[in-house]
């Protein structure tokens, strides 16, 4: 039952820490604070969602790009950071496949 609170408390701190860093990093152009979110916080994030609700969680990147167009609007195609956040959102995304596979599965 701790381990689940535990668990629980750790999703919401590391979602919220993400979106944080997200909205400093688009808003406020604080790329470290949005590199952090994507390469720290992005994959603790992943790692915590195993179970169905909690997966759900997992698509917040997708928050991150309306972000991206809600600040950009119609210049939103011309912006190279979109291009950055979506490629290293990508490569935690296909990092975290690959070790899943290897260490999960044994492939």
């Amino acid at each position: 039952m701790l381990w689940l609170a535990l668990k629980t408390l750790g999703i919401g701190i590391s979602a919220f820490a993400y979106l944080a860093g997200l909205r400093r990093w688009i808003y406020q152009g604080n790329l470290g604070m949005g590199l952090l979110a994507v390469i720290l916080v992005f994959p603790a994030l992943i790692a915590l969602t195993d179970a169905y609700p909690a997966t759900l969680l997992r698509a917040l990147p997708l928050v991150g790009v309306g972000m991206f167009a809600h600040h950009y609007g119609a210049r939103i195609l011309s912006q190279i950071k979109l291009l950055w956040f979506t490629t290293l959102s990508m490569l935690v995304v296909q990092g975290y496949l690959a070790c899943y596979a290897h260490f999960m599965l044994g492939r």
